[in-house]
């Protein structure tokens, strides 16, 4: 006695027969908002660290305003993480895409803040 049983193909869409015709690639609009938004905050507090790294005065003004000159860094990035990982994007990439965004916004942040803190070291 076989375990298995054929399907009949009715001719509806997978999702109607009860099965998923899912590209293994694809991943839902959730993750690729998050990812994409990683990204977005990841570059935006190197950015920040570059110009605080270049204009003193600004670190001078973080800390009379915040109580500490890196609060509102670490505030913005978790702003720009949520608010824009909660708005539906990237919903068409593959989880190879938002991968790829998202190690080259790190790598990228990275070199910002070496050419910053080299720029700091020897300036």
């Amino acid at each position: 006695m076989s375990t298995t049983h054929a399907i009949k193909d009715t001719g509806a869409p997978a999702h109607a027969a009860g099965r998923e015709n899912k590209d293994p690639e694809a991943i839902g609009r959730p993750v690729a908002s998050f990812g994409l938004s990683f990204a977005v905050a990841v570059l935006a507090t190197a950015v920040i660290f570059a110009i605080k790294a270049a204009e003193p005065e600004l670190d001078e003004w973080a800390e009379e305003a915040f109580g500490h000159a890196w609060f509102y860094q670490a505030v913005l990035a978790l702003v720009l993480f949520f608010g824009l990982g909660f708005i539906p994007m990237g919903g068409r990439l593959g989880g190879r895409g938002v991968a790829a965004i998202v190690i080259g916004s790190t790598v990228a942040s990275g070199l910002i803040i070496l050419a910053a803190a080299a720029a700091l070291a020897l300036g």
